[in-house]
């Protein structure tokens, strides 16, 4: 996604038999004056394992890359 917002649920674990951790977030992705760098914002929900499952709230916050078709030219 370029520019837009969308929801990301991740379950992870050191296998498929167990899972370490869930995280559940609503991200808002924007693009940049440039055409190939997005800055992105994403509040988040953490339950881990290793906490007893507690709940753990957050924000993640970032800049991403895109290379793909950087050297057509831009549509106008």
């Amino acid at each position: 996604i370029g520019r837009g917002w969308g929801v990301r649920l991740l379950a992870s674990g050191e296998d498929s038999s167990s899972v370490s951790f869930y995280e559940s977030g609503l991200f808002y992705r924007h693009r940049t004056k440039t055409r190939w760098l997005y800055w992105f914002v994403e509040p988040l929900v953490r339950w881990d394992r290793k906490y007893d499952w507690s709940t753990d709230p957050g924000v993640r916050v970032g800049l991403e890359v895109l290379f793909w078709d950087l050297a057509r030219q831009p549509r106008r």
